[in-house]
């Protein structure tokens, strides 16, 4: 028993842990020479600070059209690949329930921008 334990806990890496441990890049690309603003604005946003004193945040905003827009992809360690592939795939859900449950003619659109990994929302 304890060796197909061991076994499936093989086989779950090498189909899981092996071709993420292999990638050439990262999913967060590090940079330490680039700083939070830089990386932002190369990537069209504008970095804004929020909060309290004693509760800064960072953002990236980007503006599309008359909506502001968080670029989630835009962290202090770079941009983060996996975050705007999940804006994506959220972007093409949003396309598919706008189209099942909107009536034609008001039925909104979404579009992703992948250099700032933003899903816009017109219409």
């Amino acid at each position: 028993m304890k060796r197909a334990r061991w076994l499936v806990l093989v086989l779950l890496f090498l189909l899981v842990g092996l071709p993420r441990w292999l990638e050439s890049d990262s999913s967060t690309t590090v940079n330490a020479g680039t700083s939070f603003s830089t990386t932002c604005r190369n990537h069209g946003g504008r970095p804004v600070v929020t909060g309290s004193a004693s509760a800064v945040t960072r953002v990236c905003l980007v503006r599309y059209g008359r909506r502001v827009y968080r670029m989630d992809g835009v962290t202090p360690y770079g941009f983060d690949r996996d975050a705007a592939h999940y804006q994506r795939v959220g972007c093409t859900l949003a396309r598919q329930l706008a189209r099942a449950s909107s009536p034609r003619g008001r039925r909104p659109s979404f579009v992703y921008h992948p250099k700032t990994g933003v899903c816009e929302r017109t219409g």
